[in-house]
C-alpha cells in the first residue's frame, strides 16, 4: 500500500486512518484513508466490481431464473426481497420461493443419499438376563 503525505491545514486535530495529525502537521497516511484522495494515472471511469444480486436484480428474466439454482440461501433472500420491491416479475418471485421450499424440505428431511447406512449403525444394547435368586 502506498503512503502520501498529508499536510493538515485546518485549525482543529484531525485523524487520518488512526494517525492523529497535530494543526499544521504533516504525516504519511495511505492514501485510501485520505477523504478525497485520487491516485494520478489511475482510469476511475471502469466499472466497479458488484455482487451478483446486484447484477441480476438488473438482468433479464431469463438470466435470472437461470441463476437461481446456484444462489446461496442468503442471496436468493435478497434476490426475493429486491425483485419485491423493483419490477416483482411473478415468474422470478414463484421460482425463487420454490428454490427456498425445496431447500428448508432438504434441511428438514435428508435424503436417504444423506442418512448413514444401516451397517454403520451400531448394534442396539440388550439388557443383560435377570439373575434368578437362590432359595
Amino acid at each position: 500500500m502506498n503512503k502520501v503525505a498529508y499536510q493538515n491545514t485546518s485549525q482543529e486535530p484531525q485523524y487520518v486512518g488512526g494517525f492523529l495529525i497535530m494543526p499544521g502537521d504533516t504525516r504519511e497516511v495511505y492514501a485510501h484513508d485520505v477523504p478525497g484522495y485520487t491516485a494520478i494515472g489511475v482510469d476511475q471511469s471502469q466499472p466497479v466490481a458488484r455482487h451478483i444480486v446486484d447484477v441480476l436484480s438488473d438482468g433479464a428474466e431469463g438470466d435470472v431464473l437461470a441463476a437461481i439454482p446456484s444462489l446461496c440461501d442468503d442471496d436468493l433472500i435478497d434476490l426475493g426481497e429486491r425483485e419485491q420491491g423493483g419490477a416483482a416479475r411473478k415468474s422470478v418471485l414463484g421460482a425463487i420461493s420454490e428454490a427456498l421450499l425445496t431447500r428448508g424440505q432438504d434441511k428438514q428431511n435428508p435424503s436417504d443419499e444423506q442418512k448413514p447406512p444401516v451397517e454403520d449403525q451400531e448394534p442396539p444394547v440388550e439388557a443383560p438376563a435377570p439373575i434368578k435368586a437362590k432359595k
